[in-house]
């Protein structure tokens, strides 16, 4: 087994990408199990006030696509579809415990794209803020559910 320091995730539904939540990340462990089915354990710490949520999600069984900073806040996210094995309750925290496999890489060229013509770039200046965040995009601690 290989474990890894968890910089920050975001969860969503793989059918949904609505954001409707943001979770502040306490602390996290990625763990490959390095098994034969190449299951990845994942193990984030946060406040105990998404206590409903996760036990919803966990009650439901309901598949989750997570995309985890790994390591280094200047690593890709690398996706995982997961499903919730436990969320245990501490004195103010919680601890939720994911099990999952790695899907491949993310390309978020498109999004970057999408959100640059929103916000009113065109030509020159679109290409440049392109480049700009396409290699610089960070990914935020956000929880996603339909």
């Amino acid at each position: 087994m290989k474990t890894f320091k968890l910089v920050s995730l975001k969860i969503s539904h793989p059918q949904n990408q609505v954001i409707i939540q943001e979770v502040h990340l306490i602390d996290g462990l990625v763990i490959n199990k390095e098994d034969d089915q190449r299951q990845w354990l994942i193990e984030m710490y946060v406040d105990k006030s998404h206590s409903e949520l996760f036990n919803k999600l966990k009650d439901d069984e309901q598949e989750l696509l997570v995309e985890a900073v790994i390591s280094r806040s200047d690593n890709a996210p690398a996706p995982f579809i997961t499903t919730i094995l436990s969320v245990s309750l501490m004195e103010d925290n919680m601890s939720v415990l994911l099990n999952g496999l790695i899907v491949g890489k993310l390309d978020r060229s498109e999004d970057v794209l999408t959100e640059l013509i929103e916000e009113g770039f065109h030509g020159n200046a679109l290409l440049e803020e392109f480049k700009k965040r396409n290699t610089n995009e960070k990914p935020q601690t956000k929880i996603s559910v339909k």
